[in-house]
């Protein structure tokens, strides 16, 4: 007997997973927003380039782990519902 169907924990990640493949790019935009007066600055002293590289970079990073740490707790979960034998 399943305890949760593996199948419903395959949807929830597959929603989770197209949450996922948007974020980086929403989180880009809203931090550059958030930051808008410091890129101001960057551009001024001319690291503009390399501050947005920066911020792109650990987001996509961050993003990244959460994607990885997301299959490892699936692969946890299914271990854990295997289908009780019954005597």
């Amino acid at each position: 007997m399943w305890i949760v169907s593996p199948p419903f924990l395959v949807v929830e990640w597959r929603i989770f997973k197209e949450q996922i493949d948007t974020l980086p790019a929403r989180l880009i935009q809203e931090t550059k927003e958030a930051l808008r007066k410091w890129l101001d600055v960057a551009a001024e002293i001319g690291v503009l380039h390399e501050v947005n590289h920066v911020i792109e970079i650990r987001i996509r990073e961050a993003c990244r782990a959460l994607m990885n740490e997301s299959v490892v707790m699936l692969s946890e979960a299914e271990a854990g519902l295997q289908p009780t034998k019954k005597a």
